[in-house]
């Protein structure tokens, strides 16, 4: 099936398949950690490290930025 996102082949084509995830990841649907083989509850950056040769980096997306860290930052600065 043909992607509707014409960049999205380069970037499937780069991805290494050494240790993609195939299994399903019981996810909380709360605070976002996994259940790893243990039984126990990990962040999911945690996991995704151990499971995938993926690298993250951390960023705000723009609904976080205006509903939490907007705030924050004003109040910091002294803005009613």
């Amino acid at each position: 099936m043909p992607s509707l996102d014409p960049g999205a082949e380069p970037v499937r084509q780069a991805r290494p398949a050494s240790k993609a995830p195939r299994a399903l990841l019981p996810i909380c649907s709360y605070c976002k950690k996994v259940r790893n083989e243990g039984n126990d509850w990990e962040r999911l950056e945690t996991s995704l490290n151990e499971r995938s040769d993926a690298q993250l980096s951390h960023g705000i997306c723009p609904e976080c930025r205006d509903g939490v860290v907007k705030d924050q930052l004003e109040s910091w600065r002294g803005r009613p």
